[in-house]
């Protein structure tokens, strides 16, 4: 039995030039989501440059508090100044890092695949974002551990006046490691 010959597809409707030309123009509208993933590096790098500034100055408060001479309180003083500066830097490291990988996202999820990471082990645990969603679940996750963090700096600032400030401060932290511990739970399994 001779090999059938294949049927041509059915043709195509044609539909109005203006229609084709705004629907491609729409496609390629998400383009511009390159230049926001751009703008977010340059972002991030400014932000990085921010956190390694406070990084050296808190190297200079350290090396001022290693000055054995110091007066107790201005010693007590400089320690809680480094803990602050810490935290400070901490705190701009995980906003870089947020802001990063709201850039690989939106690059991957409107313009195209990264396709230099894909021949770079780390990618898997940084870029396995698929959908919005999962873009907004790793974005989610840092943003609430900076949360953590700027919520420790303002306990380093805070001078209770009452019991009940001191009370609420520790409501305080109960609901964020409640919040960081429901951040890590499996929803399907609950573990």
């Amino acid at each position: 039995m001779p090999p059938m010959p294949h049927a041509a597809p059915p043709p195509r409707p044609t539909r109005p030039t203006a229609e084709r030309l705004f629907e491609r123009l729409l496609w390629q509208s998400r383009l511009m989501f390159g230049l926001a993933a751009l703008a977010c590096l340059i972002l991030a790098a400014c932000l990085l440059w921010v956190s390694t500034l406070d990084t050296v100055h808190m190297l200079q408060l350290t090396l001022h508090y290693s000055d054995l001479s110091l007066d107790p309180a201005l010693h007590k003083a400089t320690r809680v100044e480094i803990v602050g500066e810490a935290v400070k830097a901490l705190d701009g490291f995980l906003l870089a890092m947020a802001v990063l990988i709201f850039a690989f996202g939106i690059y991957e999820l409107f313009v195209s695949d990264l396709d230099e990471a894909k021949s770079h082990q780390q990618a898997g645990r940084i870029l396995v974002i698929s959908s919005l969603d999962d873009l907004k679940a790793r974005l989610g996750k840092v943003i609430l551990v900076i949360m953590v963090v700027t919520l420790f700096e303002a306990v380093l600032e805070f001078h209770p006046g009452s019991a009940l400030d001191v009370l609420a401060i520790g409501g305080a932290i109960v609901l964020a490691a409640g919040a960081l511990y429901l951040s890590h739970k499996d929803p399907i399994n609950g573990h």
